[in-house]
C-alpha cells in the first residue's frame, strides 16, 4: 500500500525535461572548468611561493656568510664583547692585528641573559670584509689560544642549514670512521668530494 504523502510529493515535483537536464549538465561542466582553472592558479601560486621561500633562504645564507659565531666566551655583567672579540681575533690572526677594529662591524650575544643557563650565549660577529672573516675561520681551526680558553668559532648557519647538518652528521661521522674524506661546506655535506643529500 502506497503512502499518500509520498504520492503527493512525487506529484508536486516538476518533470525533468531535456532542456533542464542540458542546463544542469552545462552548469556542472562550467563548475568543473572553473575548478580546473582555480586548481591551475593555486598550483602556480604554490610554485611561486616555493621559489620565493628559496630566495629568502638563499638571501639569509648570503647575509650570514659575512658572520661567524664565537662559542665559549664567559659572560660578565659589564663586559665589552666587541673589545674581547677583537682581542681574540688578533691572537688568532696576528698578521691582521691592526685591521680588526675596522673590519669587525657588529658584535652581540644571541638571546636574552639567563642566569640558569650553564653555557654562555654564543656571540655573533659580523665582518665588513669577507677576506678577514674567512681568514679567521681558516686560522681558528686547531688554534692553541682558542683551545686553552675553550673557545670555538663556528659558521653562522640558517636554521634550515643547521637542521640539514644535524640530519647528515651521522653519515659524515660514519664516513670519517671509514677513513673517507667527509666534510661540510655551509649547509652542504660531501663524502669523497661528492655531495650527499
Amino acid at each position: 500500500m502506497s503512502n499518500p504523502s509520498t504520492k503527493r510529493k512525487s506529484e508536486n515535483k516538476p518533470p525533468v525535461t531535456p532542456t533542464k537536464s542540458l542546463n544542469n549538465k552545462k552548469e556542472v561542466q562550467d563548475i568543473k572548468g572553473t575548478a580546473r582553472k582555480t586548481e591551475q592558479r593555486v598550483d602556480k601560486a604554490e610554485e611561486m611561493i616555493q621559489q620565493l621561500e628559496s630566495k629568502v633562504v638563499e638571501l639569509a645564507r648570503y647575509k650570514r656568510r659575512w658572520n661567524l659565531r664565537l662559542r665559549g666566551l664567559q659572560e660578565r655583567e659589564d663586559e665589552e664583547v666587541r673589545r674581547a672579540v677583537i682581542e681574540i681575533c688578533q691572537n688568532v690572526a696576528p698578521g691582521y692585528k691592526d685591521k680588526f677594529k675596522d673590519v669587525i662591524d657588529s658584535v652581540h650575544r644571541l638571546g636574552r641573559p639567563n642566569s640558569t643557563r650553564s653555557q654562555p650565549r654564543d656571540i655573533i660577529i659580523q665582518f665588513s670584509m669577507r677576506h678577514y672573516r674567512d681568514a679567521i675561520w681558516k686560522m681558528s681551526k686547531n688554534h692553541d689560544h682558542l683551545k686553552q680558553r675553550l673557545l670555538r668559532f663556528k659558521e653562522d648557519l640558517t636554521p634550515e642549514d643547521r637542521e640539514k647538518r644535524n640530519r647528515l652528521w651521522p653519515l659524515i661521522q660514519k664516513a670519517r670512521e671509514e677513513k673517507k674524506i667527509a666534510y661540510f661546506v655551509g649547509g652542504r655535506a660531501f663524502i669523497d668530494n661528492k655531495e650527499i643529500f
